[in-house]
């Protein structure tokens, strides 16, 4: 009984569309529109400034560097905060000893050490840029001014480094 059922309907199917008959198609076309906007990230990774003899008359000196990646065309100002431990006196890295001192620290956009990376977007002194759409890689010149009479230890702070566009 089943198979008859099943014979019958593909019967009726069969005769019911025409012979030689043809599909049609209709077709629409669907705009699609998308807006790619100006972007841009900041990479910094973690800056050593090195071993320091704090009643030495030599500054220490290191070099780091800051990463940014932003879309074709986009321009952009780098900016590096003043730090956690900053005062009127500049940047600071704070000790870990009981006494609570602090090494005054520079940061610059220059080799030569002459030009101070302003600690907010300012029309000076900053590092700008022109995306283009893979990692550029600019330099940060840190200078340590010596002597500075602290206790020795380990010192650390932490900056914000960020890009404006």
């Amino acid at each position: 009984m089943i198979a008859r059922s099943c014979t019958a309907l593909i019967a009726l199917t069969l005769l019911l569309v025409p012979a030689g008959a043809t599909a049609e198609t209709s077709t629409a076309n669907a705009p699609i529109a998308a807006e790619a906007t100006n972007g841009a990230s900041v990479y910094a990774p973690p800056w050593y400034l090195g071993s320091v003899n704090p009643l030495s008359t030599v500054p220490v000196d290191s070099t780091h560097y800051v990463e940014v990646t932003a879309t074709p065309g986009t321009t952009y100002t780098i900016a590096i905060g003043p730090g956690s431990n900053a005062s009127q006196e500049g940047r600071r890295v704070r000790g870990t000893s009981a006494r609570d001192d602090y090494l005054r620290y520079d940061v610059y956009t220059d080799e030569a050490r002459t030009n101070p990376w302003a600690p907010v977007p300012t029309p000076t002194n900053q590092v700008q840029g022109t995306g283009t759409g893979e990692v550029q890689r600019y330099p940060v010149y840190v200078r340590i001014p010596l002597p500075q009479p602290v206790t020795p230890g380990t010192y650390s702070d932490i900056v914000q480094v960020g890009v404006l566009y």
